[in-house]
């Protein structure tokens, strides 16, 4: 890991996973240039699946209420509707689900300029289980962050305390997290995060 992992939460259990990419200018001013690009790219969630050929999922980003927003960046308390190749969760009504918790343009001692994203495994807004709709438990956390460094801009995704979520109260749910998040720490996610770093800094 890298020293930009002062802006993820610590790692405490489970799996830690971390995919980058940087891509590099002649002259800081048109790296400056191209951060904005890179961070309106990685804010972009509705349109991942068109910028990255290799993303396996599709993402969906809905309001607090669950509401489909358009192409607007997302904002603190959306969610995202993830749709996994394979059985989704009953709680979450075949999707996955995470919550918006924080976005930042934030300051740091080792970027110039530098974004960060980061999300939680949630319940469906659309679903008064009030169960946890994701494989992962809402211990993880997936932080994306664009950052510039003098003429060079990097993208980055950290994967931090990923557990399998076996509180489902379906049996059915429970095996699927289980099989879902094993077959993600055996490299089934690694592809899709990576072209998406690839596709945020693609010059």
């Amino acid at each position: 890991m890298n020293e930009h992992q002062e802006n993820t939460p610590d790692q405490k259990e489970g799996i830690q996973k971390q995919f980058s990419e940087t891509a590099a200018f002649d002259t800081v001013e048109e790296a400056r240039q191209f951060f904005r690009v890179a961070r309106e790219r990685m804010l972009d969630v509705n349109n991942w699946q068109h910028i990255s050929d290799g993303l396996s999922s599709t993402f969906l980003l809905r309001n607090a209420h669950g509401e489909p927003v358009g192409h607007r960046l997302p904002e603190v308390g959306d969610y995202m509707q993830i749709d996994i190749p394979g059985p989704g969760p009953q709680a979450g009504d075949g999707h996955d689900w995470v919550r918006v918790e924080a976005v930042e343009d934030n300051q740091s001692a080792t970027a110039d300029e530098m974004m960060l994203m980061r999300v939680r495994p949630a319940a469906s807004p659309l679903n008064l289980q009030g169960e946890v709709a994701h494989f992962l438990d809402d211990r993880a956390t997936s932080t994306f962050v664009v950052f510039r460094i003098g003429s060079r801009v990097t993208a980055e995704v950290f994967g931090s305390d990923e557990v399998a979520n076996t509180e489902s109260s379906s049996l059915l749910d429970k095996v699927r997290n289980v099989a879902t998040a094993v077959a993600a720490w055996l490299g089934f996610s690694d592809v899709q995060w990576n072209n998406l770093v690839k596709a945020v800094v693609a010059q």
